[in-house]
Protein backbone atom coordinates (compact mmCIF):
# COMPACT_ATOMS: atom_id res chain seq x y z
CA UNK A 1 0.00 0.00 0.00
CA UNK A 2 1.54 3.41 -0.83
CA UNK A 3 1.65 6.28 1.67
CA UNK A 4 -0.66 9.04 0.88
CA UNK A 5 0.25 11.81 -1.06
CA UNK A 6 -0.44 14.98 1.10
CA UNK A 7 0.16 16.85 -2.39
CA UNK A 8 -3.23 15.22 -3.54
CA UNK A 9 -5.15 17.86 -1.78
CA UNK A 10 -2.87 20.88 -2.08
CA UNK A 11 -4.05 23.02 -5.08
CA UNK A 12 -0.86 24.43 -6.21
CA UNK A 13 1.39 20.17 -5.50
CA UNK A 14 -1.91 19.00 -7.51
CA UNK A 15 -1.29 21.04 -10.72
CA UNK A 16 2.13 20.55 -10.52
CA UNK A 17 1.94 16.74 -10.35
CA UNK A 18 -0.75 17.02 -13.32
CA UNK A 19 1.47 18.70 -15.47
CA UNK A 20 4.70 16.93 -14.09
CA UNK A 21 3.57 13.53 -13.07
CA UNK A 22 7.07 11.99 -13.22
CA UNK A 23 8.43 14.63 -10.76
CA UNK A 24 8.58 13.52 -6.75
CA UNK A 25 8.47 16.29 -4.42
CA UNK A 26 9.69 15.96 -1.21
CA UNK A 27 9.02 18.72 1.12
CA UNK A 28 11.96 19.27 3.88
CA UNK A 29 11.23 19.77 7.05
CA UNK A 30 11.58 23.21 8.09
CA UNK A 31 15.56 24.18 9.14
CA UNK A 32 15.79 24.59 13.07
CA UNK A 33 16.95 27.90 13.67
CA UNK A 34 17.45 27.77 17.44
CA UNK A 35 21.23 28.87 18.25
CA UNK A 36 23.76 25.86 19.00
CA UNK A 37 24.14 24.39 22.12
CA UNK A 38 27.62 25.30 22.03
CA UNK A 39 28.48 29.15 23.01
CA UNK A 40 29.21 31.84 20.02
CA UNK A 41 32.49 31.55 18.97
CA UNK A 42 34.77 34.99 20.26
CA UNK A 43 35.75 37.36 18.01
CA UNK A 44 39.13 35.95 18.11
CA UNK A 45 38.42 32.61 17.75
CA UNK A 46 36.45 33.57 14.37
CA UNK A 47 39.27 35.81 13.21
CA UNK A 48 41.96 32.59 13.28
CA UNK A 49 39.32 30.36 11.45
CA UNK A 50 39.51 33.44 8.67
CA UNK A 51 43.60 33.48 9.17
CA UNK A 52 44.01 29.71 9.22
CA UNK A 53 41.73 29.11 6.23
CA UNK A 54 43.30 31.79 3.73
CA UNK A 55 46.76 30.63 4.85
CA UNK A 56 46.39 27.11 3.88
CA UNK A 57 45.01 28.43 0.68
CA UNK A 58 48.03 30.79 0.29
CA UNK A 59 50.46 28.16 1.46
CA UNK A 60 49.05 25.28 -1.65
CA UNK A 61 49.27 27.94 -4.31
CA UNK A 62 52.69 28.99 -2.89
CA UNK A 63 53.69 25.23 -2.73
CA UNK A 64 52.59 24.40 -6.82
CA UNK A 65 54.87 28.00 -7.35
CA UNK A 66 51.20 30.00 -8.86
CA UNK A 67 49.74 32.99 -7.79
CA UNK A 68 45.71 33.35 -8.27
CA UNK A 69 44.91 35.54 -10.36
CA UNK A 70 41.22 35.99 -8.42
CA UNK A 71 40.69 35.32 -4.66
CA UNK A 72 37.90 36.30 -2.63
CA UNK A 73 37.21 35.00 1.22
CA UNK A 74 33.66 35.48 2.79
CA UNK A 75 31.92 34.04 6.16
CA UNK A 76 29.21 31.72 4.37
CA UNK A 77 25.86 31.32 6.23
CA UNK A 78 24.27 28.12 6.13
CA UNK A 79 20.60 26.70 7.11
CA UNK A 80 20.69 27.52 10.04
CA UNK A 81 21.66 31.21 10.20
CA UNK A 82 23.75 31.16 13.34
CA UNK A 83 26.20 28.66 11.47
CA UNK A 84 28.89 30.27 9.35
CA UNK A 85 32.03 28.77 7.15
CA UNK A 86 34.96 30.68 6.03
CA UNK A 87 35.76 30.19 2.27
CA UNK A 88 38.39 31.44 0.74
CA UNK A 89 38.41 30.94 -3.01
CA UNK A 90 41.63 31.47 -5.83
CA UNK A 91 41.50 30.43 -8.85
CA UNK A 92 44.38 30.55 -11.68
CA UNK A 93 42.75 31.54 -15.02
CA UNK A 94 44.09 32.27 -18.93
CA UNK A 95 45.33 28.90 -19.24
CA UNK A 96 45.35 26.64 -22.10
CA UNK A 97 42.95 23.48 -22.32
CA UNK A 98 46.14 20.75 -21.79
CA UNK A 99 47.20 22.99 -18.67
CA UNK A 100 44.67 22.42 -16.16
CA UNK A 101 44.49 18.97 -15.51
CA UNK A 102 48.45 18.70 -15.12
CA UNK A 103 47.89 21.68 -13.02
CA UNK A 104 45.08 19.82 -11.12
CA UNK A 105 47.54 16.53 -10.44
CA UNK A 106 50.25 19.11 -9.45
CA UNK A 107 48.02 20.49 -6.10
CA UNK A 108 47.34 16.73 -6.12
CA UNK A 109 51.17 15.99 -5.31
CA UNK A 110 51.60 19.00 -2.91
CA UNK A 111 48.75 17.80 -1.13
CA UNK A 112 50.15 14.40 -0.63
CA UNK A 113 53.54 15.88 0.24
CA UNK A 114 51.58 17.94 3.16
CA UNK A 115 49.82 15.05 4.41
CA UNK A 116 46.23 15.82 3.26
CA UNK A 117 44.40 12.79 1.10
CA UNK A 118 42.96 14.15 -1.73
CA UNK A 119 40.32 12.00 -3.67
CA UNK A 120 39.03 12.35 -7.11
CA UNK A 121 35.61 13.91 -7.54
CA UNK A 122 33.40 12.06 -9.77
CA UNK A 123 33.15 15.19 -11.78
CA UNK A 124 33.58 14.91 -15.47
CA UNK A 125 35.91 17.97 -15.10
CA UNK A 126 39.48 17.46 -13.42
CA UNK A 127 38.81 17.67 -9.57
CA UNK A 128 39.33 16.53 -6.27
CA UNK A 129 38.94 16.82 -2.54
CA UNK A 130 40.68 16.53 0.57
CA UNK A 131 40.43 17.21 4.24
CA UNK A 132 42.72 18.12 7.30
CA UNK A 133 41.80 19.07 10.28
CA UNK A 134 38.62 21.98 9.51
CA UNK A 135 39.26 22.27 6.66
CA UNK A 136 37.66 21.02 3.54
CA UNK A 137 39.29 21.90 0.45
CA UNK A 138 38.37 21.31 -3.50
CA UNK A 139 40.19 21.81 -6.43
CA UNK A 140 38.39 21.99 -9.64
CA UNK A 141 40.01 22.85 -13.03
CA UNK A 142 37.52 23.33 -16.53
CA UNK A 143 38.71 24.43 -19.86
CA UNK A 144 41.40 27.81 -18.64
CA UNK A 145 41.30 26.97 -15.21
CA UNK A 146 41.87 25.79 -11.95
CA UNK A 147 39.90 27.05 -8.67
CA UNK A 148 41.10 25.83 -5.42
CA UNK A 149 38.38 26.81 -2.52
CA UNK A 150 39.05 25.72 1.31
CA UNK A 151 35.93 25.43 3.65
CA UNK A 152 36.24 25.54 7.07
CA UNK A 153 33.99 23.88 9.90
CA UNK A 154 31.09 25.93 10.88
CA UNK A 155 31.33 28.25 13.80
CA UNK A 156 28.37 29.55 15.84
CA UNK A 157 28.27 33.30 15.18
CA UNK A 158 26.23 36.27 16.36
CA UNK A 159 25.61 39.07 14.68
CA UNK A 160 27.64 41.14 16.41
CA UNK A 161 30.57 38.96 15.69
CA UNK A 162 29.96 39.22 11.92
CA UNK A 163 29.68 42.68 12.09
CA UNK A 164 32.87 43.37 13.71
CA UNK A 165 34.45 40.96 11.47
CA UNK A 166 33.30 42.53 8.58
CA UNK A 167 34.85 46.38 10.22
CA UNK A 168 38.11 44.79 10.04
CA UNK A 169 38.15 43.37 6.74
Amino acid sequence: MAAPDPARDDPFFAELRRKHPDVDIVLLPPVDTTPPVEPPATIGQATATQRHTTAVLAALWTRVGRTPTASVGLWWQQANPHLHRYVANGAVSGLKENETEPLVNEIARALLDLGWRPQPSPADQPSLMARVGTIDLKVTGNATSVSVEAVSDALHLTPDTLSRLAANS
